[in-house]
């Protein structure tokens, strides 16, 4: 290992230089070193490489730590003293080290989940995967990103107290709430209360947008609404479902999917094309589309229309064909006041509401 001897032996004519310029190129040369020589290092030599890498990081400009966190970062096997530094640095430095580092240990991440800036806890929140013992130094930071980032990661685990802290973040933002509700393993009590936050912002929207309608809404037509975007829990997703969601998430990965689309796809009947392709523009699990369509009355698939923001007249298409009939001039004059009075963000709320009480998401929330 002469070329190690030589380069140890750069680092540490480099640490006692005061040239900014050589320190620099010697530690990117440490850093070329590490990418692809590391693991041939013996395991003796790597604590001595690693206490005198950290001097010079100590060292070097700003621009360096960062250059040499975003290679450190994909590491397997990497100098922890070094990496521990970089990881409590500055936040720009710190931040690929927080984020995407499997070598950054437990005490490290503990320490600062307690202790660092707001940036760095927002970093963390990203990680692949996160025990309790960190989040509960993360989640009782009250930093309301980190906790919605947190709230959506699936790598995250919450201890009781967690998730006591979470609930109370909730009432201060409905993007946590929405996305708590969603995660698989929200304990019975915690699920059953950001729902009724969720529905306590949907029936405040309501009073809004409905005005003296607002109490026959809360009381009978909310209900109504909510079990007609209920998935059906016997029935599994049609086998040519499947096939349809495929088939729109490759034509219109790239380009937009318009309600004009949606409506052409029911002229001709395609069923399970309109179903895939509203929950595709919802980002919602196409069971809950797949309920409103099933449903008796017209109301649900209008809230997930004009929660998609449909103009009326592709909705009207629409109603006919869920309806399995043309609307008489009555109930239509009715759909369409609803439609006009309901604002696609109340929609939105009651089509949220409905998924979050199946643990799923919707308009992504």
């Amino acid at each position: 290992m002469r070329m190690f001897g030589k380069l140890l032996a750069q680092i540490e004519a480099a640490i006692d230089s005061r040239d900014a310029a050589e320190q620099n190129r010697v530690l990117r040369a440490a850093t070329e070193f590490l990418m692809a020589r590391w693991s041939r290092v013996p395991v003796e030599q790597r604590e001595t490489f690693d206490e005198l890498l950290l001097v010079l990081a100590t060292k070097v400009d700003h621009e360096a730590r960062c250059e040499l966190a975003e290679r450190m970062a994909g590491l397997r096997r990497a100098p922890l003293r070094t990496l521990a530094y970089l990881a409590a640095d500055a936040a720009d430095v710190a931040t690929p080290i927080l984020l995407r580092s499997a070598l950054v240990d437990r005490a490290t991440l503990e320490r600062l989940s307690r202790e660092a800036s707001e940036a760095h806890v927002l970093a963390m929140a990203g990680r692949t995967s996160l025990e309790e013992a960190v989040t509960d130094g993360l989640v009782a930071r009250a930093h309301l990103p980190a906790s919605e980032t947190l709230a959506a990661n699936i790598g995250t685990r919450f201890s009781a107290q967690g998730w006591s802290c979470l609930v109370d973040q909730a009432r201060r933002s409905e993007r946590l709430t929405l996305r708590l509700a969603a995660r698989a393993d929200a304990p019975e009590p915690a699920h059953a209360e950001l729902v009724a936050l969720a529905r306590a912002r949907c029936l405040s929207a309501l009073a809004e947008d409905l005005e003296d309608a607002a109490a026959v809404w809360s009381a009978q037509v909310l209900p109504a609404i909510l079990l007609g975007l209920q998935p059906d829990a016997s029935e599994g997703e049609p086998m040519a479902l499947g096939a349809s969601r495929a088939y729109v998430a490759t034509q219109f990965a790239s380009k937009r999917l318009s309600p004009r689309q949606i409506a052409a796809w029911a002229d001709v009947r395609r069923t399970e094309d309109v179903i895939a392709g509203m929950s595709f523009m919802a980002r919602m699990a196409p069971e809950i589309v797949q309920a409103a369509f099933a449903a008796p009355g017209w109301r649900p698939f209008v809230c997930i229309g004009r929660g998609l923001e449909f103009d009326w007249n592709s909705l009207k298409k629409l109603i006919a064909y869920q309806q399995r009939r043309e609307l008489d001039h009555l109930a239509l004059k009715t759909a369409y006041d609803e439609f006009q009075a309901l604002a696609p963000t109340t929609a939105r709320r009651i089509v949220r509401l409905a998924a979050a009480r199946h643990r799923s998401m919707a308009f992504a929330a």
